[in-house]
């Protein structure tokens, strides 16, 4: 999926839920980190969406490296997505 993402230039990327197991790639949002690394190296923005704050604070923690690519929003995803 990562090389069609860079076949098509895409430039932005939104993600419902985000990394709530840290650094280890088991339950839901370990895509996140995926999804930011791929942003750093392809200039790209990801958005990732989450409603519980501490897990924004999570993925904001496992994350930093790509922090410069993504967009960490607290909220619900519905909202998000009629405001987006």
């Amino acid at each position: 999926m990562l090389c069609l993402l860079e076949e098509k230039g895409v430039q932005l990327l939104v993600e419902i839920g985000t990394a709530r197991s840290g650094e280890k790639f088991k339950g839901d949002g370990g895509s996140t980190i995926l999804f930011g690394d791929w942003a750093k190296e392809n200039g790209a923005t990801l958005y990732t969406v989450d409603l519980l704050p501490e897990a924004i604070e999570l993925a904001k923690s496992v994350t930093s490296a790509y922090a410069d690519h993504i967009v960490y929003v607290c909220g619900d995803s519905v909202a998000f997505f009629a405001k987006f």
